[in-house]
């Protein structure tokens, strides 16, 4: 990604922690029955949810960028070919064997598919779709933020008070292995990737 991504991608990271420590702090006062402070932490936690989202907006406009860019006026000379005859098994078994990218069997041939389906513009498209995937978890991650406040707001209490079994909070962490698992991997591999097309990768 470029610089500008990078930032929104780690600023989307920070939201999602914060997101976090304002859920376990409702939880906190939801037990306390402090329902001012509960409802206060809600608040806190939609606002940095709502900052995460901003930050993804911002990751999907930067990378759509890139992408026009790369439609507008194409690649260099040769990479286009260099990505469709590349050795994928040579390069991916290298790279794992210098600790580079994990041991994980079958798991990089989904890259392998979309370059060899869509070129070079799969560096891009394969970022898009998993940016856009953890947009609309943080839209429904708000949903139930809001959902939750309101149950706060009116005085209900909640039966259950195991964290691991509120909604929210499993969202969160969906997002945070979306995020971490996936976007930060489908990032790098596509790095690694279109500098090996450019003989530039330096393993």
């Amino acid at each position: 990604m470029s610089a500008n991504a990078d930032k929104a991608f780690f600023s989307a990271l920070s939201s999602l922690d914060a997101t976090l420590i304002q859920l376990e702090e409702a939880g906190v006062q939801e037990v306390a029955h402090n329902g001012q402070q509960e409802t206060a932490a809600y608040d806190a936690a939609i606002e940095d949810a709502q900052r995460g989202g901003l930050a993804f907006d911002s990751m999907i406009s930067f990378v759509g960028q890139q992408k026009a860019f790369h439609d507008s006026v194409g690649t260099e000379p040769g990479f286009e070919r260099a990505l469709k005859v590349m050795d994928y098994d040579r390069l991916f078994k290298k790279l794992i064997a210098q600790g580079v990218l994990p041991n994980r069997p079958g798991y990089y041939q989904q890259y392998v598919t979309r370059i060899h389906k869509e070129g070079s513009a799969a560096l891009y498209t394969g970022r898009l779709a998993l940016i856009r995937r953890a947009r609309e978890m943080v839209s429904q991650l708000i949903t139930q933020l809001e959902d939750k406040r309101q149950v706060a707001a009116s005085g209900t209490l909640i039966p259950s008070i195991d964290k691991n079994t509120i909604p929210a909070v499993l969202t969160v962490q969906r997002l945070f292995k979306l995020v971490n698992d996936e976007l930060a991997a489908d990032c790098a591999v596509y790095s690694l990737i279109a500098k090996a097309g450019r003989g530039t990768l330096g393993y």
